[in-house]
């Protein structure tokens, strides 16, 4: 899958749901860390994420070591 959905010779077709899924992650992502928006943080710590993903996918997280 190529994200802007050009390029691509075939049109695959789980390309549309990678899309989505690409799209909600990103904007949780970008709101829970630059707009410090709690329910989108707890959305993607809590479960939400790996929900929405179901069977198209996997969440792996990379721990960071907490800083004082």
């Amino acid at each position: 899958m190529i994200f802007s959905g050009h390029g691509r010779l075939r049109r695959a077709e789980k390309d549309v749901r990678s899309h989505d899924l690409i799209c909600s992650a990103s904007v949780a992502f970008w709101d829970a860390y630059l707009k410090g928006d709690v329910k989108a943080k707890i959305w993607l710590s809590e479960g939400g994420l790996t929900d929405m993903l179901g069977v198209d996918g996997i969440l792996e997280k990379k721990l960071q070591p907490h800083t004082q």
